[in-house]
């Protein structure tokens, strides 16, 4: 019993303890949402990690050249960004790398392919994380490559010398699909790309030509379709929204506009999109195997926007340009109980919601001067999170956050220490009654 009761004990503390320190872990760096920014000072940009809400300000990178453009991979565990820190002549032409480090800015090694570039504005991690798309500017043409985290090996994309303006892996993370070819091209493709495990890349495979051209390209959830858009070659532009189901060479017509369409997204089982021109500004949510018409859900006045899905997908943000003023948005996916938010009149150029859906980050600003904000969805709290931007994304991290561990933990250790404590107390009642 004296054994029984001290292992009780003993444990729940140790338990508690441990617990502890788990709760206490969400407000470090370590377990907390990170945004990862570039500041630019003295002529140069590094890679910060800042916590929203707090005061927490981590310089990562230390260097005299321009790092930007940090990406998070999926598991929250490495930090993917541009740098020109090759650039050895002065007044020459830029030397762009991708480079990789932890969180906590160690294990900073260099991936991919450098590249006499002008820029390189796509950056984008596989679901598993263990593979990063890039694309690159060479002597005017994109060049665009896959490289595999855990030995740096690269490869350059097949039918991908052109420019390769939109590419997405798919959810599985086995394929990567990437549209090729330039306005003057007679054609434009939709290739595929598959990582193979064994070593290498599995050759392009073309799975669509248009003679339009594809502008822009999304996986469903399920890996099973991709949805695209396309304009005519004409002055006057048509748009059109497909869908091209895995194993089809026919793409299936879902909706046909005069208007540009911007921000297309699947939202579960239908597709979102914004469809818009110099005079307004429309929310669409269509389902592939509807044969009703398409109606918008949401329009305003306006020359374009942005939407920002809830990780429910039931709420959106909606950001709104018209008359010099960027209006921001919530409404639900029907497009009912629309709320206004904010209203600026500084460009918004990008809109996020924080993985725990208790934040919308909001990059507001022009070109390299963006600066990033977070506030509560119902507009409240509006803060100021950034010193000079570099980066028109929002680089929020995953969701790393272990306090429900600590609080299971916490369960676990109280459960244990009441069990020392009737057991106490049973103890003494019974020797209570034997001194009787």
């Amino acid at each position: 019993m004296i054994l029984t009761r001290s292992f009780l004990i003993i444990g729940s503390i140790a338990i508690l303890l441990t617990s502890g320190l788990l709760l206490w872990a969400r407000a470090q760096p370590s377990e907390a949402h990170l945004v990862a920014h570039s500041d630019f000072w003295d002529g140069s940009s590094d890679i910060h990690l800042r916590i929203p809400s707090t005061h927490y300000d981590a310089n990562l990178t230390h260097h005299p050249a321009h790092d930007t453009q940090p990406t998070w991979s999926p598991d929250g565990k490495w930090i993917a960004f541009v740098s020109d820190r090759e650039t050895t002549r002065k007044g020459g032409h830029a030397i762009n790398a991708l480079y990789i480090m932890r969180p906590n800015g160690s294990d900073l090694h260099k991936v991919g392919l450098s590249s006499p570039a002008t820029g390189t504005r796509v950056v984008s991690w596989s679901a598993d994380s263990q593979w990063l798309y890039s694309r690159y500017v060479t002597r005017g043409w994109w060049d665009s490559y896959m490289v595999r985290v855990q030995d740096g090996y690269s490869e350059t994309l097949w039918f991908d010398t052109t420019f390769t303006l939109y590419a997405a892996w798919s959810p599985e993370a086995d394929r990567i699909a990437y549209r090729t070819g330039m306005d003057e091209d007679t054609v434009s493709s939709i290739g595929q790309a598959s990582p193979s495990g064994a070593g290498g890349i599995v050759n392009t495979q073309i799975l669509f030509n248009s003679e339009d051209v594809i502008d822009y390209l999304v996986w469903s959830a399920d890996g099973r379709q991709i949805a695209f858009i396309t304009h005519t070659r004409d002055a006057n532009a048509q748009y059109a929204l497909y869908v091209l189901a895995m194993g089809d060479n026919q793409a299936r017509l879902l909706y046909a506009s005069p208007r540009p369409f911007l921000d297309l997204t699947w939202t579960g089982s239908s597709i979102s999109f914004l469809n818009t021109d110099n005079q307004a500004v429309s929310l669409y949510n269509i389902w592939p195997t509807s044969v009703t018409p398409n109606k918008p859900i949401f329009s305003l006045a306006g020359q374009y926007g942005r939407i920002a899905w809830s990780a429910s997908q039931q709420s959106l943000i909606f950001v709104n340009y018209d008359n010099h003023q960027n209006t921001v948005y919530r409404l639900k996916l029907d497009g009912s109980d629309v709320k206004f938010l904010y209203q600026s009149s500084t460009s918004i150029q990008r809109v996020n919601w924080s993985p725990d859906g208790k934040w919308v980050l909001i990059g507001m600003g022009y070109r390299e001067q963006t600066q990033l904000y977070q506030m509560r969805p119902d507009g409240s709290e509006m803060t100021y999170l950034t010193d000079v931007a570099f980066d028109w994304d929002i680089p929020l991290s995953p969701a790393i956050n272990k306090a429900w561990q600590g609080s299971l933990l916490a369960g676990i250790g109280v459960l244990m220490g009441s069990l020392a404590i009737v057991s106490q107390t049973g103890y003494r009642f019974s020797r209570a009654r034997k001194l009787d």
